[in-house]
């Protein structure tokens, strides 16, 4: 019989509570609900238990997760699908301190285990990278929610303006090489602060049509990038462009320019010879 050999009914009585899972946690709960006293006495016994072993308690639940962490991550997910509004609804009510208890507990883990996030972040950004469902329930967010997000956007960045621009700085080190920044000031004085295909003065930062850029070879580095061997010189915003829209083609922009040439004067003498525009004759 399964009672004489100890390992036989461990086995058997394992069985039975698979078998019998759901009735058991039924029973257990009804009874902790209709003798209250039970269940306290069954609490403070568990309390001294887990004190006077905490080792290895923490080694079990440690060893139980690891060896259902598969099942308990589709469980998860199976309940947050089944329950998201009333998931959300309670964490649209949580108090103030809550929030900021649980944000305090994740920053500080985050902070201890950087390489966890990272590759957490990497295995969720390439889940949810091709989910069209995930991508419209972003834009829909980030419409609704447009003025509160860009005034936490400005606020982060106005507490964080010195980080964000030793972030936009090592960024661009990044792109175009170390050594930029003695290129563009050697470059800049050379060039007078001109720019050195048409001679406008280098002015503005940005996309402002005169604001300085690195010129360089495309056939080199990419756009967005350069380094020593392929940048030509500092160039205004209007000409860099000009010069990308030929596609770094020095022929084609010479046969423009050399098609150009004659059309431009004939027209620009015809205008001279007329005061008003509009009595000009229409030439085919």
């Amino acid at each position: 019989m399964p009672h004489k050999d100890p390992e036989r009914a461990r086995e058997y009585a394992r069985q039975r509570y698979q078998a019998n899972r759901e009735k058991e946690a039924e029973r257990k709960h009804r009874a902790r609900l209709e003798h209250p006293e039970r269940r306290e006495a069954e609490n403070a016994t568990n309390r001294r238990y887990y004190a006077a072993n905490a080792e290895t308690v923490r080694e079990r639940r440690a060893a139980y997760r690891e060896a259902t962490r598969d099942k308990q991550r589709e469980y998860t997910r199976k309940y947050r699908e089944t329950h998201r509004d009333e998931l959300n609804a309670r964490n649209r009510n949580r108090s103030p301190e809550a929030r900021e208890r649980n944000r305090e507990a994740t920053r500080r883990w985050r902070a201890a285990n950087p390489e966890k996030v990272r590759e957490q972040q990497a295995k969720y950004n390439e889940r949810r990278r091709g989910d069209p469902d995930q991508l419209e329930r972003r834009r829909v967010q980030r419409e609704v929610r447009r003025d509160e997000i860009r005034a936490r956007e400005r606020a982060n960045y106005a507490e964080n303006r010195e980080k964000f621009r030793e972030k936009i700085r090592l960024q661009h080190r990044a792109k175009h090489g170390p050594v930029y920044d003695e290129w563009f000031a050697t470059r800049w004085a050379v060039q007078q602060g001109c720019c050195y295909l048409c001679g406008t003065p280098l002015v503005g930062k940005g996309n402002a049509r005169n604001a300085p850029v690195p010129d360089h070879d495309h056939a080199c580095c990419g756009p967005g990038a350069s380094c020593s061997l392929c940048r030509r010189g500092l160039a205004c915003n209007r000409c860099n462009r000009a010069i990308g829209m030929f596609g770094d083609d020095l022929y084609l922009l010479l046969k423009v320019i050399e098609n150009y040439v004659e059309p431009f004067e004939i027209t620009r003498a015809r205008i001279a010879a007329k005061s008003v525009q509009a009595e000009l004759p229409v030439v085919a």
